[in-house]
């Protein structure tokens, strides 16, 4: 008996020493942080679509697909701006911009799509140097992306 519990315990060490050593060689996945990323890319390329004369500078569109290039979004359970919650967080001055992204708020089935839209618009605006106090930008332009496309057939 002594002897199954002994190599019982070998073997829950040398599993849990393996696993440790998984954690410090991958890599994690965040679908909060993809969905972000896609909606990012997808704004970039409504964006394109727009005439210039519509956005905030000549080189808006460069300026935002430079910024989605460079910051680092990670997110978070909860996300606190002093004590109140937030559903983000822009670090836009320092070396590698960083967005904080609050989990259960981007998750909260209440929020719609185009919620979150404005508010990846926000955290870009912020990251490239754009006053969105009260959303007020950030607001234009999502419904300027929002808007269907008249195309000639």
């Amino acid at each position: 008996m002594k002897q199954v519990l002994l190599m019982f315990m070998i073997s829950m060490l040398w599993v849990s020493s393996s696993l440790a050593r998984v954690g410090q060689e991958g890599h994690g996945g965040d679908i909060v942080v993809s969905e972000f990323f896609g909606l990012a890319e997808e704004i970039l390329e409504s964006f394109k679509e727009l005439p210039s004369k519509d956005l905030p500078s000549e080189d808006f569109v460069a300026l935002f697909s430079e910024s989605l290039e460079k910051v680092e979004v990670t997110s978070l359970d909860r996300v606190k701006l002093g004590d109140t919650e937030v559903d983000a967080i822009n670090f836009p001055d320092i070396d590698e911009p960083k967005i904080l992204l609050g989990r259960e708020r981007w998750l909260d089935p209440r929020i719609t799509m185009d919620m979150r839209k404005q508010l990846i618009i926000h955290e870009f605006l912020s990251i490239m140097g754009f006053d969105d106090k009260y959303y007020r930008l950030s607001h234009r332009l999502k419904q300027l992306i929002s808007k269907p496309s008249i195309r000639p057939n």
